[in-house]
């Protein structure tokens, strides 16, 4: 961390943490290079991947933020991405219920006299929920570029798709199948089908998938063949993005640029 910062100077790092060693740790670095350094303490608000659960506990690690030297509070961080029920009035309870405790949290910090500078809240489902509460900071993911999954499951959010893939007919094997590129290695695929929404085809279904193949069950499948263009909507785009090292942008029907995914390049470069 700190060696990034050293070489990126005109960039600001900062990480969300959960455990007293670490914290420890970080400020000892930070006192080591002598560089004031901002942390988020990462609340488990229900998700049950990172983070720390509201209490005496999570205040006793805020407090410690505070105190140590080279350290700098930064906030919360308390994520709710295991809400994503497709009924807006259910998400908003299940929101309700699990920042209660976040909230209580907070009033617990501000009556020790310790600040909270900003609160990052919530993924892309509760994002509207958490819009109408004051001072927090959003930080929902899909809603840059969305996707086919959440277009049907949250029809409340007006997002239009903002990403494609291009995809060939590759075969007819069958006279009610068509086989396209779009492999497992072209789109996410770490969930059930279906994987992508296939644009000018009515009723289909997914056969299989395999690495570059693709085989589409279709009744119009008689009407495609070898070379023919189609366009999906990927069910998942955040996956999916990391399948290319650029994208090609479009604007009124013209290419335009490219852009890198840098994402996808996880080398250490230090």
């Amino acid at each position: 961390m700190f060696r990034l910062r050293k070489k990126y100077p005109a960039t600001e790092i900062s990480a969300i943490v959960d455990h007293e060693e670490i914290i420890r740790s970080i400020s000892s670095e930070a006192e080591k290079y002598g560089v004031e350094t901002r942390l988020w303490l990462d609340i488990n608000c229900g998700m049950d991947r990172t983070g720390i659960i509201p209490g005496e506990e999570a205040l006793h690690l805020y407090t410690l933020i505070n105190h140590l030297p080279f350290l700098k509070a930064g906030g919360l961080h308390p994520y709710d991405g295991h809400i994503h029920e497709a009924e807006l009035s259910v998400r908003r309870k299940l929101n309700h219920n699990c920042y209660a405790p976040v909230s209580e949290l907070i009033r617990s910090i501000k009556s020790h006299g310790l600040p909270i500078p900003s609160i990052i809240a919530g993924g892309t489902p509760t994002m509207g929920i958490f819009s109408e509460m004051d001072k927090l900071e959003l930080s929902p993911g899909t809603s840059v570029l969305w996707d086919q999954g959440y277009g049907d499951a949250y029809r409340e959010m007006e997002f239009v798709p903002a990403a494609a893939l291009l995809t060939r007919v590759i075969s007819r094997p069958n006279k009610n199948l068509i086989t396209i590129d779009l492999g497992t290695k072209a789109i996410a695929s770490e969930m059930p089908h279906p994987r992508v929404r296939l644009l000018g085809i009515g009723e289909y279904t997914v056969k299989s998938h395999w690495e570059e193949h693709m085989v589409i069950e279709t009744p119009e499948a008689g009407r495609f063949k070898p070379g023919d263009v189609l366009y999906g909507i990927p069910y998942h785009i955040c996956p999916t993005v990391a399948r290319y090292e650029t994208w090609q942008v479009i604007e009124n029907h013209q290419l335009k640029g490219q852009w890198p995914i840098i994402a996808r390049n996880r080398t250490i470069t230090i």
